[in-house]
This record gives structure tokens, sequence and C-alpha cells, in this order.
């Protein structure tokens, strides 16, 4: 037993629906086919809300911006042909509610001023047939009554019985899905993509007169595709090609994060000797080779990358030409498309001048003053100038300074960008360390007047050498005078000296903000019977203020200064015939006390244990020094124990 529906009458149904078919629902569904099979999406509301959508053509590698329209040409005005500085592509209708033939339509693009536009094209395709027509009108119907949760379709099938309407409705259904691929096929027929095997063509339009251009040098071909997408991506592929024949093929999509990474590495390579650099990870090999290489802005063999000096040379040659003058990023991304024009995206092109201005040793300067570019922004209105560069004696001078009294590494070749990076870190770290050091003579200096140091001694001439390179590091006004600041500084002890003290700087301003100077001075002062303790302490103080950070650490010794000031304060007078107990002997310079215990008498279990502990710590510190003084007794023979 089978079911048969293909019995039931549908027309009636499809009467009452006659409401929904009108010339804009059908325009609607031709677009919405038409865009369907473009890989459009659009959520049907684009006819009568806004007039182009923005089409996406992938081409060598970038992404393009087309304004497409989908509208009677004659309805398009001049300014919306002329474009917006995108290309304009207009697929015309296939056919007219106002009874115009294609050839109004032609001559309205035709008769288009073209001066200063963006330029692309207008496709007109025949006219639909009137079974074509009738065929759109009834899946427009057939859409409506469909869409929705089924009322629509229970409403104007309202005469016939329950199981009859879901009959109709699986017809309608089929009939629907056959109606989309034979309107989906009369569009390609109209537009000339295919053959008119089906009876869809109404008003021919001959294939040399389908394409318009909307820019006088470019001559359209009809292109050959497999569908409209294949067609259109033709079409727009030899629009791009003529109007920019120097853009290069790039082997991969222009990504801004690989735009980024191909910049890192031309700068990495700009900054050696031969503008040679080896390329370890893989990934980068193959965007250099895709991106770089087709710009010309290096050659890429397996696995290194050289920077080449086309675009340095191309450039110069341009400002030769054009009489000299301010080199501005604007006339760069001028001469970019001279001879012929690339159409490079604007990154692309921020990515040729950025890299140019590291290979060329251009520094970007914004009325006078630095300025600060890279691929997010580069205003048009920047100016390269050429760097201003120390001499090689001077360069050499201010490296090595740098590394001894920054702990710097700065780049070995004389280039903008590496006296600009070297700049920017002594200004970075010379700010806080200037800081630190003004409050850290501000502390001690007072003190060491109070202990009779001389404002001579070597610790303060080298505090005051590092003072003066600071403030002139922090006074210069430009990369190249911080460099030779750096370089031509008089130092009054050292480069050792000077460089250890701003190694140091932090602990050392943080310990003399922390000591308690008033016990110090108090332990350092007694005139009693601790008089010789303190006397040497005073001279351990003395001479630790006296001498540099790289002689004396100040930390450690003014630690353990303050330690003994407070156990000789604490100490009382002895009393009776007892003897005063003896300090303990100072460290020797350069060491700092790591325990210090006094004396008790101990049965010979805990001793045994004491001399244990201290075997294990001696063990425990490699380097470490004991200075012991001990006493062994033992009850007199025949006493009382």
């Amino acid at each position: 037993m089978s079911l048969q529906i293909s019995g039931v009458d549908v027309e009636p149904v499809l009467a009452n629906a006659a409401q929904a078919d009108n010339d804009g629902q059908r325009r609607s569904k031709l677009q919405r086919i038409l865009f369907d099979a473009l890989g459009i999406r659009e959520d049907g509301t684009l006819i009568g809300a806004q007039p182009f959508v923005n089409y996406e053509h992938a081409w060598r590698g970038t992404k393009r911006e087309i304004d497409l329209y989908f509208e009677a040409v004659a309805e398009v005005s001049p300014d919306r042909l002329k474009g917006r500085g995108v290309p304009v592509l207009v697929l015309g209708l296939p056919f007219d509610p106002k009874g115009r033939p294609p050839s109004t339509h032609l001559a309205h693009a035709k008769n288009f001023n073209d001066d200063g536009a963006s330029g692309g094209m207008v496709w007109q395709p025949a006219y639909l047939s009137d079974r074509a027509m009738k065929d759109l009108g009834t899946l427009v119907r057939i859409d409506f009554l469909l869409a929705g949760t089924g009322e629509r379709l229970n409403e104007a099938a309202r005469m016939l019985s329950a199981s009859d309407r879901e009959q109709a409705r699986a017809v309608l259904r089929s009939q629907q899905s056959a109606l989309h691929q034979r309107i989906r096929a009369c569009i390609e027929t109209a537009y000339g993509i295919r053959n008119d095997n089906d009876g869809c063509i109404g008003t021919p339009v001959p294939p040399e007169d389908r394409l318009v251009s909307l820019q006088g040098t470019f001559v359209p071909q009809m292109p050959v595709g497999a569908d409209m997408k294949a067609a259109v991506t033709q079409l727009l592929d030899r629009w791009f090609e003529h109007r920019y024949p120097a853009h290069p093929m790039f082997d991969t999509e222009v990504r801004d994060a690989v735009l980024r990474r191909v910049l890192d590495r031309v700068h990495e390579a700009a900054q050696e000797p031969d503008q040679r650099k080896y390329i370890e990870d893989t990934a980068d090999r193959k965007h250099l080779g895709a991106i770089a290489v087709p710009l010309k802005l290096a050659v890429m063999s397996q696995t290194q990358l050289q920077l080449t000096n086309d675009w340095a040379n191309h450039f110069a040659t341009m400002h030769a030409r054009t009489g000299g003058g301010p080199l501005t990023v604007a006339k760069l991304r001028a001469w970019i498309d001279e001879p012929k024009p690339m159409g490079l995206p604007q990154r692309v092109q921020d990515l040729v001048i950025l890299a140019f201005a590291a290979q060329a040793d251009r520094a970007p300067v914004r009325n006078g003053a630095p300025a600060t570019i890279s691929l997010d922004r580069i205003d048009d209105t920047i100016e390269m100038r050429e760097e201003a560069l120390p001499d090689e004696t001077t360069w050499a001078k201010a490296r090595e300074r740098a590394a001894a009294l920054f702990g710097l590494k700065p780049g070995e070749v004389r280039k903008g960008a590496t006296l600009s990076a070297l700049a920017a870190e002594l200004q970075e770290k010379g700010a806080a360390k200037r800081t630190l050091l003004a409050e850290l003579l501000k502390d001690l200096r007072p003190w060491a007047d109070r202990f009779g140091v001389a404002a001579t001694a070597p610790r303060f001439a080298t505090m005051r050498s590092a003072q003066a390179l600071l403030g002139d590091l922090a006074g210069a006004a430009t990369p190249l005078a911080r460099v030779e600041a750096l370089a031509d500084a008089d130092l009054e002890t050292s480069e050792a000296a000077v460089g250890r003290l701003l190694a140091a700087l932090s602990e050392v301003r943080e310990a003399v903000a922390s000591a308690d100077w008033n016990i110090i001075e108090a332990g350092t002062g007694l005139g009693d019977h601790r008089k010789g303790a303190s006397e040497g302490l005073r001279e351990k103080l003395v001479e630790m203020l006296d001498a540099d950070e790289h002689a004396v650490q100040l930390r450690p010794v003014l630690r353990d200064v303050q330690t003994r000031a407070s156990r000789l304060l604490a100490e009382t007078k002895p009393t009776g015939g007892q003897p005063p107990e003896r300090d303990p002997p100072l460290p020797p310079p350069g060491e700092e006390v790591v325990d210090e215990r006094q004396q008790v008498v101990l049965e010979a279990s805990a001793a045994t244990a004491a001399i244990d502990e201290l075997r294990g710590r001696l063990v425990a510190s490699p380097g470490a020094r004991l200075t012991i003084s001990w006493r062994l007794t033992r009850p007199k023979s025949g006493g009382a124990a």
C-alpha cells in the first residue's frame, strides 16, 4: 500500500497567497539566491534599507573591500557609481518593474563620467522570461506560506482537510526546493554564466554589452566560471590586476600578526653588521618567504634572512627626482606606487616604511620632536629624518660604559635604532637611580660629617661622579646627546667604583635609611672601660664611609657596627675584682658576623653538643671562618665539686 500525495491541488492554496507576490518580494528573493551563491550572509533587509553590501574579495593574499549593489542600474546615482575609495560592482536586476529595456540601464552606465571615480564595473544581465518570472512568483508565494509556525498555510488551505493540508505542505516543500534550484540556474543564465537550456531568458543582452567599466582604462571581459561566485572572483581578479599591476603575489594571507613577526625579524636583521640573520623558527621562515621576499624587503635562504636595499635605493631616487626636502610618510606612501601602482593595503605600506626606516637609519619626527610609530599607527605627517650618529670612538666608549655602569647590552652596530634603544634604556634606568642617589646623599652626608669623613673621600667622590652622570643623562635632549654624555662623562674615581655603586644603590639606600644612627653614634663615642672597643668600632665605621662600595660594602659593615654598638651600650661596669669581659675581636675587612654568643659554663655533655652543633654549621657554611676563645675547668683534687 502506498500513499499518493500528488493528487492534492495546491493551486487554490497558492492563489490565496497572491498578496505576498509583488515586485519587491521577487527582487528580495532574487537577491537572497544571488547572495547565497556569492557566499554573502545577509538578513534580507538590504533592498530599500542600505545602498550596498561590503563584499570581501581575496586577491594575492590580501582582502579587498568591494561595494556591491544588486539594483536596477538606472537607479544607481552617479555619486554611488563614483564610489567611496573602493571598487564598485553593480549587479543589475534580471527584470525591470518599470518596464525599461536593458539598453536603458546600459546607457546609464556608459554615460557615467568616471573622473575621480573609484572604478569598478556594471554587470547588466538579460531579463528573465515570463515562465521564469512566473516560477519566481510561485517561489515567493511558497516561501510565504511555509514561513513561520505554519499558520499561514493553515489559513490559505482552510478549504482542505487536516490530512490534505499536510499533503499540501509536502507538495509545496518539494516544489520550493525544485524552484529554488531552477531560479538559481536562471540567474546564472541571465548573467551569461551558463547557456539557456531551460527557457530562462526573455529579453537577451549581447555578451559584449553585459559589462560596462566604471573606469575608462579597464576593459572588462566576460568571465568564465563554473558558477556565479567563480565568475565574480575572476572578474574582480582582472580588475585588481589592471588597477595594481605591480602588486606582489603573497604566498599566505596577509594578517596583522604575520606582519608583526616579519617586522620584528627585519628589525633584528637590521641591527646585524651585515644585515643578515639566522632564522631559527620555521614559522618565521615561512612568513618571511611569503611576505618579506615578494615585497623585496629581503631574500630568504633556507635559514638565513638577508635584507636588501631595494626600497632604500628606490626612495633615494624618488627623493632626488622630486627635489629633496623633508622625507614624510605621505611621500613614501606615494612613491611605493611608482613607477607602477602596487595598491598595497595600508598595513603592508606601513611594514615597508618601518623596514626602510630600520635599514636606512631614519628616525620619526613630528614637529621637530621624536615621535613613536608602529604598525598600529603611522601618521602621514611624520618626517623620517636621518639619524645623527656618534663617531666610532664615542660609540665604542658608550657601549663599554653602558655595560660597566648599568649592566646593559647595547647592539654592536652603530645605527639609529641601536642608538635610540640605548638612549631609552639609559633614560629609564638613570631616572630611577638618580632619585635613589639623591636620597642616599641627603641621608649619609650629614653622618659622614659627624664622623669626620672628608667630602673628598672615595665613596663620596664616586657618588658625586654618579650624580653628575645621571644628571647629564636626564638633561640630554636627544638620543645622540644622551649617548655622548655617557661616553664623555668625567668620573672622579673609576668605572668599576661607579658601576658597583649604581648596582648596589637600592640596598645601600635601604641600609642607610633603616640604620639607627643614634645608637651607632653613642656606641662609637664611649670613654669608659669600653673605650677601646668603641674606638675600634668607630675606626671600622670611618673606614667603611671613606672607602668605595666596591672596596668595602656598606650594608654588612653598617649592620655589624650597629649590632656591636648596641651590645657595648648594654654592657655594665664590672664590680669588685672581677676582670671586665673582653670585647670579641672585629671580623676581618670584607667579612660579616654570622653568629656570636656569650661564653657560658657548660657540663661535659652540653659542651659536646655545642661543639657538634658548631661543627655542623661550619660544614654547612663553606668559606666561613671561626674565631674561638675557650676555657676548660675541673674540680680541684680533694676539693668540693
